[in-house]
């Protein structure tokens, strides 16, 4: 749910107003419907409310705290693209890279590329979605897509990894044919619009048809886009193989495969899918690209299966967690647990905040509360259809 402040509020509160947003896609654990946690951090105690933000610690003199104005996100964790519930056992998915080569260097042989040495066409897209140079994983991977090398790179969120492949892909597509040449797996749907949006920017004027597969909403548009000749199709792996099976979608052309964050499509459950998928995959002329914030040994083995001996870049080295991150936990009294919440928001007063619930009953509960203390909540769990979530995020 989001949270905005009231203009009005309650007397003694300030109007500041600060906007927090979250999308969660965890499954929900039937706990005691008033338990609620903060950040991220999970509650052990049913009196106990754990908290998780990267803020300072909290401050303990109440009379020193202000109020402040703020939004929000309360998600129970079922808010996922393909409804798929996460995998409870982190320890893998958490492990990083202990395989994989700890040179960053060892399989760079071919360099980096400069936004200047590509071609014009590839020039023209990137000047469209506003760049003025490549950012560092798109300067050294594009070399390897554009050389038709199978690669893994290790890359966190935001680093520009979607530019890093739909480049050298615009490049390889043959408009003049109206068959799949480029698959793009990601692990929810949110996701799949946001490399789909993209797609659409970088591809304006080239010719390029794309479409997006993914669960959550009718068939309808998926259909006219596939039955269009769709060179790029990105989808979350259940959608696309729902469409393989139904024979909506072939893949005996395709020439390209990318795996885009598949840490997380691994531990939400969508292995079996991939192995599933990988039976309609052609036999020969094909690449396969992976990017991952990390590399535990699930990874490596998906890797193993479709990649074809892979060069390794590694450029998120000390920076696949969050760093200066503080966890803290607090006991309160069940009857004092709504004033506790508040009285922490006010105090923390963080840029950006994150309310988990263990049920769909107490993320309601919470968003009720949280609007009676004058903030603009919304709340946000399974039971709202896709077009409700996006109006939410």
């Amino acid at each position: 749910m989001r949270l905005r402040r009231n203009k009005k509020t309650t007397e003694g509160t300030a109007e500041n107003l600060t906007d927090v947003e979250h999308t969660n896609e965890d499954a929900d654990s039937p706990v005691d419907d008033h338990n609620t946690q903060t950040g991220g951090a999970a509650e052990s105690a049913p009196e106990a409310e754990a908290i998780t933000q990267n803020v300072e610690p909290a401050a303990t003199d109440e009379a020193a705290a202000e109020t402040h104005a703020h939004n929000v996100a309360i998600s129970n964790g079922n808010a996922e693209g393909d409804d798929r519930e996460e995998d409870d056992d982190t320890d893998d998915d958490t492990d990083n890279d202990d395989d994989a080569d700890d040179d960053d260097d060892a399989d760079d042989e071919l360099g980096e590329i400069t936004l200047e040495e590509l071609p014009a066409q590839l020039q023209q897209a990137a000047q469209r979605a506003g760049w003025t140079k490549l950012m560092p994983v798109q300067a050294r991977t594009i070399p390897y897509l554009r050389a038709h090398r199978d690669v893994m790179v290790q890359s966190r969120t935001g680093s520009g990894k979607t530019g890093a492949f739909l480049l050298p892909i615009l490049e390889r597509i043959q408009t003049k044919r109206d068959v799949c040449q480029a698959l793009v797996l990601a692990p929810t749907r949110e996701l799949a619009q946001q490399v789909a949006k993209e797609t659409t920017m970088l591809a304006a004027d080239s010719g390029v048809r794309s479409v997006a597969l993914y669960g959550g909403v009718g068939y309808g548009p998926q259909l006219e886009g596939l039955r269009k000749g769709a060179h790029l199709v990105i989808g979350t792996p259940g959608r696309i193989l729902d469409h393989l099976l139904r024979r909506n979608l072939r893949l005996d052309d395709l020439q390209v495969l990318v795996f885009d964050e598949a840490d997380r499509m691994l531990s939400m459950g969508f292995y079996p899918d991939m192995r599933e998928l990988q039976r309609y995959l052609p036999a020969r002329n094909l690449n396969a690209y992976m990017f991952s914030a990390t590399y535990p040994h699930s990874v490596l083995r998906l890797a193993h299966e479709f990649l074809d001996e892979p060069a390794f870049l590694n450029l998120s080295r000390d920076q696949v967690h969050v760093s200066e991150a503080e966890h803290v936990f607090y006991m309160t009294p069940v009857m004092k647990r709504d004033r506790s919440l508040i009285r922490l928001i006010e105090v923390e007063n963080p840029d950006s905040a994150f309310i988990f619930c263990n049920t769909k009953n107490t993320v309601h509960y919470v968003t009720v509360v949280l609007q009676r203390f004058g903030y603009d909540a919304d709340e946000l769990s399974s039971d709202l259809n896709q077009k409700d979530r996006e109006r939410v995020l």
